[in-house]
């Protein structure tokens, strides 16, 4: 453990942060291309969008939240960031013609379910009529 300025900080738990916090800074930079993409239509935009997703889910396994205790503080925080994702990269995945890559996304968020109490919530985005912004988490 680290001691600076009297506050203890662990190196576990300083590059947990660090990796949760590049996390997040992706997840929001694919909410902008994301919603950009589809108020001006471009696919451009849309697939980087996705390719964002993509990275933060990648990042987010990386963290290994999941195998965290259950008393980690983080850890229903890091669950609900999973489901956006997914729902966001599965409405993607539906838009584009790549049902079989929105169902993945739809069967994990199924088994998800059981673990987040706005799931529905989630699912119903996901399930909305095509073209809306409003679908993005």
């Amino acid at each position: 453990a680290l001691v600076k300025n009297g506050i203890v900080k662990s190196e576990k738990f300083s590059n947990l942060f660090l990796a949760l916090s590049n996390t997040i800074v992706v997840h929001n930079m694919a909410l902008v291309y994301h919603i950009l993409g589809f108020k001006t239509n471009s696919t451009k935009k849309i697939r980087k969008a996705l390719s964002l997703y993509q990275k933060a889910h990648s990042q987010l396994m990386r963290i290994g939240y999941f195998e965290q205790e259950e008393a980690f503080v983080g850890k229903t925080f890091l669950l609900k960031l999973e489901v956006a994702i997914l729902n966001n990269m599965g409405q993607i995945f539906h838009e584009i013609g790549e049902h079989e890559d929105a169902s993945l996304c739809l069967e994990v968020l199924s088994v998800l379910q059981g673990k987040v109490s706005f799931f529905c919530l989630m699912l119903s985005a996901l399930l909305m009529p095509s073209q809306t912004t409003s679908a993005a988490a």
